[in-house]
């Protein structure tokens, strides 16, 4: 392949060893700094995080670069995925197995997620790495609005939530971007979309970030920072990352 080593589940690539970097910095790390602006406090350090999804283990990678983390939960249905990925994508994982932060669970997302506080906890960051919700599987549940609420009720006080929304190009972003944007608009007060080009998926890819910013506990912003809290977010990565 031109792209080098490449992860094709059902016909489609997955990731590639050429550019799979490109996705997963533009799905863990934007959301890492977003951590906490919700409470004015853009230098806030994220300590726990969640993974639905995640199988080539490069996003729980990316997330055990920061040294801030405690702790990262990463639920996947397909333990083969990860067991693949280990032995022949090794790159991908850069030993994240080995880190005794990563804590695996092979089972359903959704249902690991939908049980009491006392035993999931909460999370600064809840990541989805899940496969597009266009195609059938139990993967659609994870794109719901009901799937929403439950991890906004996770998230702790600043937390984010980001999630892959499938194709971001001229001509492909209404296969299901805008779908999920419009639905995590109506949970979370503020959402953006972002997009970037990912070579070995043959187009451009987006991703939606959501959070919380008005009456958020601990928070040091006015009503009318929290209200512009996104547009602020943006400028700010526009400008200085």
């Amino acid at each position: 392949s031109a792209f080098g080593k490449t992860l094709v589940l059902d016909g489609k690539t997955q990731s590639a060893e050429a550019d799979e970097y490109v996705y997963h910095e533009c799905l863990v790390q934007p959301a890492m700094l977003a951590v906490g602006w919700a409470l004015g406090q853009p230098g806030y350090k994220p300590k726990r995080a969640y993974i639905g999804g995640g199988g080539e283990l490069a996003t729980a990678r990316e997330l055990l670069k920061h040294e801030s983390m405690e702790e990262v939960v990463m639920v996947d249905l397909d333990k083969v995925v990860v067991d693949v990925s280990r032995e022949k994508l090794p790159e991908w994982g850069a030993g994240c197995c080995e880190d005794s932060r990563l804590k695996l669970h092979f089972t359903d997302a959704l249902g690991w997620l939908d049980r009491d506080d006392s035993v999931t906890g909460k999370f600064d960051i809840i990541v989805m790495d899940i496969a597009d919700p266009i195609e059938a599987g139990p993967g659609i549940a994870l794109y719901t609005q009901e799937f929403y609420k439950l991890a906004k009720l996770k998230l702790n006080p600043g937390g984010v939530l980001v999630t892959q929304s499938g194709p971001g190009g001229l001509l492909t972003h209404r296969e299901c971007c805008c779908a999920v944007s419009r639905t995590l608009k109506t949970v979370f007060e503020h959402v953006t979309t972002f997009a970037c080009e990912v070579p070995s998926f043959g187009t451009c890819w987006s991703w939606n970030l959501a959070f919380d910013a008005t009456g958020v506990e601990g928070s040091l912003l006015s009503p009318e920072q929290a209200k512009d809290a996104a547009r602020a977010f943006s400028d700010m990565s526009a400008s200085d990352v």
